[in-house]
């Protein structure tokens, strides 16, 4: 007696799970799946957007930076950070000392800042932008 109501009951459920498909095949109100979109979906282009930036700036940095006597004479050593804010033309419009180490660091980094020659600016979606850029000065005695 057992089998027989679980085999009914299987049935039941077959033959319920078979009406349900051939409604969705007739009926598109009972359609479970998204119609799928036929315009392809929008990619952000690559290279839509660069950084300002500087070729070796590294070098440029080594070459023009001179340690302060003050800084040498009393051996500080650190790291100066200045903010600097480069137009949609590519020339340093602000540098601003962030991190401070003194003894004349400062003053050194920010001269060679403000004699840099002119960025190839920031891009998005290749129209020329306003960016700012964090640079570090690391000051070290050999």
């Amino acid at each position: 007696m057992r089998t027989f109501q679980l085999c009914s009951i299987v049935l039941f459920f077959c033959f319920a799970n078979l009406i349900c498909l051939q409604a969705q095949e007739t009926s598109p109100l009972l359609a479970v799946t998204a119609p799928k979109s036929t315009t392809p979906k929008a990619k952000r282009p690559t290279g839509a957007s660069s950084r300002a930036s500087f070729d070796n700036l590294g070098n440029y940095i080594h070459k023009h930076l001179k340690y302060p006597e003050l800084a040498s004479y009393h051996s500080i050593e650190g790291t100066v950070r200045i903010l600097v804010l480069i137009s949609p033309e590519g020339k340093i419009t602000k540098a601003e000392v962030v991190k401070s180490l003194g003894f004349g660091c400062d003053e050194a980094a920010l001269a060679v800042v403000n004699q840099m020659p002119q960025w190839s600016p920031a891009t998005r979606y290749g129209i020329n932008v306003a960016d700012k850029r964090m640079l570090e000065f690391n000051f070290r005695l050999r």
